[in-house]
């Protein structure tokens, strides 16, 4: 597949723009299955269309749209995130619409390229070109054993703060667990280890290096990608979680920063009341998600909870 880009406002010729020193807004938001309901004759993407066992629709996807809005203005209030990592959205087109008319009054603009998911399900990013400035993306792929099914790929980013820093972003979608835990290790591993390569290489350059790694991890958090430490441990040992599987809440969505952000940085995750349901069966609360089994909740955001990195610059 061709790689697509959607990115206006671009540092030209290597000017970097000055912006004044404020706390950065980072958001990582799995959404669960956002897919434009179109089949894609290159993608096993036909139960996401509206003749499809879910029958979805583009009513149905519109208000996927609708909500996934609502969250990012909660969690932003009246200081937007910078930065949005998105899971499972399927195509650029998604992102599009997104920024184009339910988040039409805000300078957000996107970032997608297509990988190798059987379903046809990527990672995006959309960012604020008043508060960063786009220098680089490219698309980063984890390579497995040749009777693997394919993983999807990792989107890095760059972006200019200001005339002195830039901001290094991964966004992640790890293997899931088909298969059970251990069977499916060794692909989170081999993802881990490209993520860990191209880390070290920037800190290699530049030990002060500010980088960012966010996503659905589909594990607990550990302390797997040394020097960079995950903000997501302490939640996860207090019990708390961005989703619930059998009455269990598990932390997969998480946070890395590397050694210059430390300091400066504290995760959150996102628990608004309008993200959560009554768990029946385990009782307490669960996400509010958009497909219980086969039935659509006109309600549901999404299986999984947003997590949020926010992060004070300190410009010399």
């Amino acid at each position: 597949m061709y790689a697509r880009l959607l990115c206006i406002g671009l540092a030209l010729g290597g000017c970097v723009l000055a912006f004044p020193q404020t706390t950065l807004r980072i958001m990582s938001y799995n959404v669960e299955n956002l897919f434009y309901p179109e089949a894609d004759s290159l993608h096993n993407d036909t139960e996401f269309t509206p003749d499809g066992a879910r029958h979805w629709s583009f009513t149905r996807y519109r208000r996927k749209l609708s909500h996934i809005a609502e969250v990012i203005a909660n969690v932003g209030g009246w200081d937007r995130p910078a930065v949005i990592g998105l899971q499972e959205v399927e195509e650029l087109r998604c992102l599009t619409d997104l920024v184009t008319y339910w988040l039409r009054n805000q300078p957000y603009r996107c970032v997608l390229y297509e990988g190798p998911d059987l379903r046809g399900i990527d990672v995006g990013l959309i960012y604020d070109t008043t508060q960063l400035t786009l220098v680089s993306s490219r698309p980063i792929p984890v390579t497995l054993s040749d009777d693997e099914r394919p993983t999807r790929d990792i989107l890095y980013t760059c972006f200019a703060f200001s005339d002195t820093i830039l901001l290094h972003v991964f966004t992640c979608h790890l293997p899931s667990q088909w298969g059970g835990h251990q069977a499916s290790q060794a692909r989170r591993k081999a993802a881990l280890n490209t993520l860990s390569l191209r880390t070290d290489s920037l800190l290699a350059l530049n030990d002060s290096a500010c980088i960012v790694i966010m996503g659905d991890f589909n594990s607990d958090p550990q302390d797997c990608l040394p020097p960079m430490s995950n903000l997501m441990l302490p939640m996860a040992k207090a019990g708390k979680g961005t989703e619930k599987y059998h009455g269990y809440w598990a932390c997969l969505d998480q946070i890395f920063v590397s050694p210059a952000l430390l300091p400066h940085a504290q995760a959150s995750i996102c628990e608004a009341p309008f993200l959560l349901e009554p768990d029946k069966q385990f009782l307490g609360m669960r996400p509010r998600r958009t497909y219980q089994g086969f039935h659509y909740q006109k309600n549901g955001y999404s299986d999984h909870l947003p997590v949020i990195l926010e992060w004070t610059p300190r410009i010399p």
